[in-house]
């Protein structure tokens, strides 16, 4: 499961279970503390993942007192340290053991901690409401309007008293293509002049594949974990494809900038058919055009170009709603 966003207000009949993996438990206690804060949820700590002193016991009480699921929040690299997942596991049994349902949550990858995706989500709210603050021609050159919207906008212009900036400039636009928009200048539209400041970029998105898998040694790792396993290259045999898409993006953009905006496209609020988790460590992102690609691993910090068969790789599922 991932979860679309900030978790809903607490119920008495769900607790959440998340160990301590500090070595200073006041520590690791507090990371409990904080998404409590930020979920309004129960939650209940260990000292380390396999500690499971006492929780016998809690799940009893628990049990007794109304409540009927548990759900297991320990940190998210139960997928590559088995520990940590044997851990998950033992709080599982228990809690089966004591009469209670128990799922996984599982959440964006890139935050390690349920406590550091809670923070990530309330930083995004911020940035969401400074791309609502978007020109018309920032919106266009990112693909993220089409170009009659222009039309609100200059009404927009026309109707609010508070706007005290010239209509050129409330939409973004310089003077000359301001003119265009009027068709004052004869020859090129405003429309094209606009589709030459912007490209699109097809790529595709491969994440490891844990069917049949509890952990994967470099999982949600960045790529010298990956070679510290034992991989030279990234085996696309243990990858699956989850998404195909394109974007619209300004013509100046780097490499670089492209990829960075993918990993923003395909994080949390995910895009229409995209059918894995968040974009994090471990997964591949294909860029490709005509006969050109290339594949690029989803690094600690930022991506690493790499060879990858993506022949190799297992298709993307189907869901019901497909054809």
């Amino acid at each position: 499961m991932n979860c679309p966003g900030p978790l809903p207000a607490l119920s008495f009949q769900t607790a959440y279970f998340q160990a301590a993996l500090c070595a200073d438990y006041a520590v690791g206690a507090l990371k409990a503390d904080i998404a409590h804060a930020l979920t309004g949820r129960t939650f209940a700590v260990t000292v380390g993942v396999n500690n499971t002193m006492g929780l016998d016991e809690l799940f009893s009480f628990l049990r007794r007192n109304g409540t009927e699921e548990i759900v297991e929040a320990e940190d998210m690299d139960k997928y590559c340290n088995p520990n940590v997942s044997r851990g998950a596991s033992k709080v599982h049994r228990l809690t089966v053991k004591n009469g209670l349902r128990c799922r996984r949550l599982v959440w964006n990858p890139n935050y390690k901690g349920i406590d550091d995706w809670q923070l990530a989500l309330r930083r995004k709210e911020l940035k969401k409401k400074e791309r609502e603050q978007m020109n018309f021609k920032e919106m266009y050159l990112n693909g993220m309007c089409p170009f009659d919207y222009i039309e609100g906008c200059v009404d927009q212009w026309r109707s609010r008293s508070d706007i005290e900036v010239s209509a050129w400039e409330f939409l973004g636009l310089t003077h000359e293509e301001y003119q265009m928009y009027l068709q004052a200048v004869p020859g090129l539209s405003l429309k094209e002049h606009l589709d030459g400041q912007r490209r699109t970029q097809k790529f595709r998105v491969y994440q490891l594949d844990f069917k049949g898998i509890e952990t994967f040694p470099f999982a949600y790792r960045g790529i010298e974990d990956m070679r510290e396993a034992g991989y030279e290259q990234p085996p696309a045999e243990s990858y699956h494809l989850v998404y195909n898409g394109e974007l619209t993006h300004p013509r100046e953009w780097t490499e670089k900038a492209v990829l960075e905006h993918i990993f923003d496209l395909c994080n949390d609020d995910l895009p229409e058919g995209y059918r894995g988790h968040s974009l994090s460590m471990s997964d591949i992102v294909k860029l490709y055009d005509g006969d050109n690609r290339d594949f690029f691993y989803c690094d600690a910090f930022g991506f690493t170009l790499v060879r990858f068969d993506a022949e190799r790789a297992a298709p993307m599922e189907e869901t019901d709603g497909d054809e």
